[in-house]
């Protein structure tokens, strides 16, 4: 946790609670049917715009795809922005890692155009989504060991095997939750666990 902005701890755990709780049904129900990250940056800003003194921003306010970045939070007199970027990292798309390396400005992964580095990057992470159609099982291993690479609890880990990357760090303890949508006649759209990962590079690796 030592590098990510201690102010984003409270709204992390805040935003978390409320996902695996008054919201999980409507989560689940835009994850069943579409990619939710776009759901999630506008439930973060309504928080924050809302109940900023609740999650430790008093003051603070949230605003949506500016200068290309997901989620900007702004302090009372502007003079300070946090950068958040979301991205989806089921296991089917691991590769996906790789755009989280470059929203975190890792210098082996060129940025593009003037787009700020994020602060953090709010990683979602399940195991996969039906109807994809039942995986073989030499994907599901792959899979597992996939998985098997992300902590528990706060740490560094390394969710590439490419040695020009460096270790990303787990800032927040993101505990597994459970999504569920049944779609016409009872038929599953979607079953699923899910973490929401606070992710920074790793303390070494921080760009000044």
């Amino acid at each position: 946790m030592e590098n990510l902005d201690s102010r984003l701890l409270q709204l992390a755990n805040v935003f978390e609670k409320r996902l695996a709780g008054d919201l999980n049904a409507r989560f689940a129900h835009h994850a069943g049917h579409m990619a939710p990250e776009r759901w999630l940056c506008l439930e973060l800003a309504y928080l924050v715009n809302t109940e900023g003194p609740a999650v430790g921003l008093p003051g603070w306010r949230a605003g949506l795809e500016r200068r290309n970045v997901d989620v900007t939070l702004y302090s009372p007199d502007e003079s300070e922005a946090i950068y958040l970027e979301f991205k989806l990292v089921p296991a089917d798309c691991w590769n996906n890692w790789r755009e989280v390396y470059k929203d975190l400005g890792h210098s082996q992964i060129a940025k593009t155009g003037s787009k700020p580095v994020a602060h953090a990057a709010v990683c979602i992470l399940y195991d996969h989504i039906l109807p994809k159609g039942k995986p073989r099982q030499s994907s599901l291993n792959k899979y597992k060991e996939y998985i098997g690479r992300i902590p528990d609890k706060p740490g560094i880990f390394r969710p590439l095997d490419d040695p020009n990357l460096p270790d990303l760090y787990l800032a927040v303890e993101a505990p597994k939750f459970r999504l569920i949508w049944n779609g016409p006649n009872e038929k599953p759209l979607l079953d699923t666990w899910i973490r929401l990962l606070w992710v920074t590079l790793a303390p070494s690796e921080i760009i000044a």
